[in-house]
């Protein structure tokens, strides 16, 4: 069995279709196995990473993916771990009014984290109403 790696559209489309039918997918490995299923209905060579379906989710209007993490001791990562964008600070005006930095999130994907929660555990997929529908 040759492997064959599916085309961007076709593989974005398939994981919308997949998202909108179930509204929510628990992780990325599910999404993946469900998306890949479909796949393979075209051509049984087709193969997919959840790294692949999570980064082309990102992409599509209509689906809004909420990221779980877990406390990371060390330096805040270059990078947002979900798209790979950069992280801006995010402050909050104390009691005696003074900013305090409270995080980061990424205007990119809109990934948002405390000072010290980094680390993703688990993407969930989520369908919400595309931005350019009325």
């Amino acid at each position: 069995m040759s492997k064959k790696i599916p085309p961007e559209q076709t593989v974005k489309e398939l994981i919308k279709k997949v998202v909108k039918e179930r509204i929510y997918v628990e992780t990325q490995e599910k999404l993946c196995e469900l998306v890949l299923k479909e796949l393979r209905k075209i051509n049984k060579d087709y193969v997919l990473t959840p790294t692949r379906v999570k980064s082309l989710a990102l992409k599509i209007d209509g689906i809004e993916i909420k990221v779980r993490t877990r406390k990371l001791s060390g330096e805040k990562p270059e990078k947002c771990p979900v798209c790979g964008g950069s992280l801006e600070p995010v402050y909050e005006k104390n009691l005696v009014d003074k900013r305090v930095l409270i995080g980061y999130k990424c205007n990119v994907c809109g990934y948002r984290s405390s000072i010290d929660a980094f680390s993703p555990l688990r993407y969930s997929f989520f369908w919400k109403k595309p931005k350019s529908s009325s």
